[in-house]
């Protein structure tokens, strides 16, 4: 075999298909892992092993096996094809016992064999046939042997063999045991796949015509429509040349070992459709997204926060705009804020530490879990039980850890609990005005008050004349400073609710943001890469047996 083209660049003048589909085969394998079955794994690697086997030992020979049941004449098919007398052909059953190879070819072929399963083999004189030169033909026993042993010894050489001459009669092209159990498995392999029915000496032309229509029927019925029906005869040698033109060729353009390897990785295909994910088509619904964020906005405690947001920007109002006298105990204490632990010192546009504020209650995080699943059952529905539940378990990783980091986020959020308006500050002035005002009438009334009871000459206390109405200034300064501290104090109260309303909604739009951006990194992303996974799959998938 020195000094033979590598079999992948003989057998793949596709300009690298084989190649991609071993690719793919192995890139599933290592994808998928304990996600596929064991038996499912156990096949992938079975074929890829058989194929790096062959590749190995390629060079130029191409192997056939003759295959089929009892009694139908291999044996003589066999020595007819290379005109020797090397089958042992008989009456008893089984006649062969063990696989017989002959070798059409001058070159080693004991790597080649041992890749068989051979331990023996004949050669045969290049000159009887050149046209075969490089064949490597094999009489298997009886698939329907009585022997167990025989019939599991068959199947192995089958599932190493290159091209595939499966052999039937006029009595059993029809056998249904034959059809069920041994050529439908073979459908995904027709293009190496060749049925001769033998011993058509026995019948009428026209009866051997409609055998053979009856029998490229039942083929065409298995999904076998494609494969090449030969009728033939030892007796008469009719069909045997042309059997041995059809070798000749496949041994000439040296694809079979290639197509063979094909061959399986298409039927492996079928056979793992259902070992990866389907494609579920189309994108997941905005309202599973926005109810996962919704339910995630409710796990953070984002109610609480933005209620506290508003209660700190009245709470910070009463304290800067409120009537002097009574801000302490219209706004005691500390704001809604700061009893959170979202003080103003806290870490602001970033990851904050965690605040003080009490976990999600069970129901808020139930709803949360609820909205996950939704999600994922979105992405898995009809995923296969190895796939959908290591998902289902990551998830359910990520929903315990998700409150943390819901909260670290909060913590890092401008909650506007250091924003000053500036009418704060005018009003503020002016309350202070209003209070000094009235301290100012509260003193001279004092003092006026004082000075009678001394009996002290009067002071001079000065009246403001409105039409008939006559208000002294201090008893003027003093009403009139409480009365419009507490109205404008109540107005500032009005203005402060609206402003609260409009920190409130600006406090959830970054809130929003934020937790949407944490859904995406903790569950989305992981939800993302598993579908990646789950379509790379697929796409390996059908590369195999594309």
């Amino acid at each position: 075999m020195t000094g033979s083209a590598p079999l992948s660049d003989q057998t793949d003048p596709t300009g690298g298909d084989l190649r991609r589909r071993l690719i793919a085969a192995r890139s599933l394998a290592e994808l998928g892992g304990s996600r596929l079955s064991i038996p499912a794994r156990t096949a992938l690697r079975t074929v890829l092993e058989r194929a790096r086997g062959r590749l190995a030992v390629a060079g130029d020979h191409t192997v056939v096996v003759l295959a089929g049941p009892t009694g139908v004449g291999k044996s003589s098919l066999f020595n007819a094809l290379l005109d020797v007398d090397l089958a042992r052909v008989g009456v008893t059953r089984p006649t062969t016992s063990e696989p017989l190879a002959a070798v059409v070819s001058a070159e080693p072929v004991a790597e080649l064999m041992a890749h068989l399963g051979l331990s023996s083999w004949n050669n045969v004189a290049v000159h009887t046939h050149p046209e075969l030169e490089s064949l490597v033909l094999v009489d298997l026993p009886d698939h329907d042997s009585v022997v167990v042993e025989h019939r599991h010894r068959a199947a192995e050489v089958v599932a190493v063999a290159d091209r595939l001459v499966w052999v039937v009669d006029p009595e059993k092209y029809a056998d249904a045991s034959v059809h069920d159990d041994l050529l439908a498995p073979l459908r995904a392999h027709s293009g190496v796949l060749t049925v001769v029915c033998n011993r058509m000496d026995r019948l009428a032309p026209d009866d051997a015509r409609q055998v053979v229509a009856d029998l490229r029927a039942l083929l065409a019925d298995e999904g076998l429509g494609g494969t090449e029906v030969v009728a033939a005869s030892t007796v008469t040698d009719v069909g045997v040349d042309d059997l041995r033109e059809r070798l000749a060729t496949s041994v000439a353009d040296h694809r079979a070992a290639g197509d063979r390897i094909v061959a399986d990785l298409r039927a492996l295909a079928v056979d793992l459709s259902d070992e990866v994910p389907p494609d579920a088509g189309g994108d997941v619904p905005d309202r599973r997204h926005q109810a996962m964020v919704e339910a995630a906005m409710t796990a953070a405690g984002a109610p609480a926060v933005l209620d506290a947001v508003s209660a700190t920007h009245r709470h910070r109002a009463r304290r800067a705009t409120g009537w002097p006298p009574l801000r302490r105990l219209q706004a005691p204490g500390r704001d809604p804020l700061a009893r959170l632990g979202l003080a103003r010192d806290r870490p602001v546009d970033g990851v904050g530490t965690r605040s003080s504020r009490a976990v999600p209650h069970g129901v808020a995080t139930a709803t949360l879990a609820t909205a996950v699943r939704a999600r994922v059952d979105d992405l898995a529905a009809g995923w296969p039980p190895l796939w959908a539940t290591p998902l289902e378990g990551r998830l359910d990783d990520v929903v315990s850890d998700l409150p943390v980091a819901l909260d670290r986020a909060v913590a890092g959020i401008d909650l506007e609990d250091d924003h000053h308006p500036r009418w704060w500050v005018a009003v503020g002035a002016l309350q202070w005005l209003l209070a000094v005002a009235m301290v100012v009438g509260a003193v001279w009334l004092l003092a006026a008050f004082v000075v009678a009871w001394l009996q002290l000459p009067d002071l001079p206390i000065p009246d403001l004349s409105l039409g008939a109405l006559s208000l002294p200034w201090p008893t003027l300064l003093l009403l009139g400073g409480a009365i419009l501290g507490l109205a404008l104090g109540a107005l500032a109260g009005s203005a402060a609710g609206v402003g609260a309303a409009r920190a409130r909604r600006r406090v959830r739009g970054r809130l929003h943001e934020r937790i949407e951006g944490v859904v995406e990194d903790v569950v989305v992303d992981v939800l993302e890469a598993e579908g990646a996974r789950a379509a790379a799959a697929r796409n390996h998938l059908a590369r195999m047996g594309a």
